[in-house]
């Protein structure tokens, strides 16, 4: 009964994707030992392990991924404990090269890094937007976010985590499958503190 009720589960989060999940892990770390508690003391890390296959057009050939932290209340990016006008900074995987590779699901097993106290991020208030994007060179810039200046990028696939469930219990120091979805086919200007996917649409 419990395996039937988990099938019923993923079906319905899956209708609105056209993707399958991401692992990933979350944790706060320091140079010599990893505690539960948070310490501000130490770090905030993310480890990203890897995708399921990718139903795109055959033409993404250098994926990457991109975390943001967002205010949930606000639909802002957090902003930093020493600043009440700077943000913080998403952060981003190497790019995984399919012809490098030579395998059909991108594998990163990259720990990224959030120079902010423990505290600060592990909120009810907090929420971390995954991004997969797409830095071959065929692609248009996207506007999906307001740092993305440079380059060529083209989305991908996006996903989110809620540093708490909704009984209160931490998804953080475990190992997370993420579910894909979507990205929005339209690019329009939006306020550089809210990411496109956080706007209501007009």
């Amino acid at each position: 009964k419990k395996k039937k009720n988990r099938k019923k589960k993923k079906k319905k989060l899956t209708k609105k994707s056209k993707h399958h999940s991401e692992d990933t892990e979350l944790q706060q770390i320091n140079p010599d030992q990893t505690t539960k508690q948070y310490n501000d003391n130490h770090i905030v890390s993310i480890t990203v392990h890897e995708s399921d296959l990718l139903l795109t057009d055959g033409q993404v050939l250098k994926p990457i991924v991109e975390v943001h932290v967002i205010n949930m209340n606000s639909g802002h990016y957090l902003r930093k404990t020493s600043s009440t006008e700077e943000t913080v900074s998403s952060v981003q995987t190497q790019v995984f090269d399919y012809h490098t590779n030579r395998c059909i699901t991108p594998q990163w097993e990259e720990t990224l890094h959030i120079p902010e106290p423990p505290s600060h991020i592990f909120t009810h208030d907090t929420v971390l937007l995954f991004e997969i994007l797409d830095r071959s060179t065929h692609h248009r810039p996207s506007s999906l976010y307001h740092n993305h200046t440079t380059g060529s990028i083209g989305r991908v696939a996006w996903a989110f985590l809620k540093l708490f469930g909704p009984n209160g219990a931490e998804n953080i120091g475990k190992k997370l499958r993420l579910q894909l979805y979507q990205p929005r086919s339209e690019s329009r200007p939006v306020d550089k503190s809210v990411p496109l996917l956080m706007t209501p649409r007009y």
